[in-house]
């Protein structure tokens, strides 16, 4: 990208209406993100086929069935479907092919709404550092909804992100009618998957 479109595509950054982030970067049609196209888009939830400590502390603090969210893409530099996640060793793409050797896909879906912009804004967030203070600060919004009562997360940090979080803010700041109302700092992987398994289309389910 040369220095004059670089800036010409940061001054056309425009904010989301819902939440007010950063998003519609206009990219060059040399640049790889510009040919995404939003039928290429999936969201996909997972939890890992060996024991993880992570995995499992999610699955403790959240009873829930699956510990990851993440987004998959066709990359079209790599010629490949690739995976964008919030990992424990950071914000990251790697192959699906990969990805799934290392982990049980209970359902990949596409949803009806364009996510292209908001995939673009998290791709800003690639090398940044997972949100673990976050992921234990879950365990009060947990012990909330024990109590039927809705705790906001006492350690979300605004400079890291856990997979759920990094999900509901991309469908939040595309528009997505059906996350209205959900606090991103506050969502599980488990929230995420009953969201789509009742809003999206499943297009992949792995066989049990």
């Amino acid at each position: 990208m040369s220095n004059e479109s670089a800036i010409t595509a940061v001054a056309r950054r425009k904010h989301c209406p819902s939440c007010g982030v950063v998003i519609g970067l206009d990219l060059p049609p040399e640049h790889a993100l510009a040919t995404l196209a939003d039928s290429d888009i999936r969201i996909g939830v997972s939890t890992p086929r060996r024991f993880n400590p992570v995995s499992w502390l999610i699955r403790k603090i959240m009873g829930a069935e699956v510990s990851h969210t993440f987004f998959v893409y066709y990359d079209v530099d790599l010629h490949m479907d690739c995976v964008l996640e919030a990992h424990e060793l950071g914000f990251r793409i790697i192959p699906l092919k990969r990805f799934q050797k290392r982990n049980k896909i209970f359902g990949m879906y596409r949803v009806n709404v364009p996510l292209t912009d908001g995939l673009v804004w998290m791709g800003e967030w690639i090398g940044s550092a997972y949100d673990y203070t976050g992921l234990l600060g879950m365990a009060w919004v947990m012990i909330g909804r024990l109590l039927k009562r809705k705790f906001k997360n006492p350690l979300n940090s605004g400079k890291a992100m856990f997979c759920s979080e990094m999900v509901l803010s991309v469908l939040t700041c595309c528009n997505v009618p059906w996350v209205r109302g959900f606090d991103a700092a506050t969502t599980t992987p488990q929230d995420i998957y009953l969201l789509l398994d009742h809003n999206a289309v499943c297009v992949f389910r792995e066989a049990t």
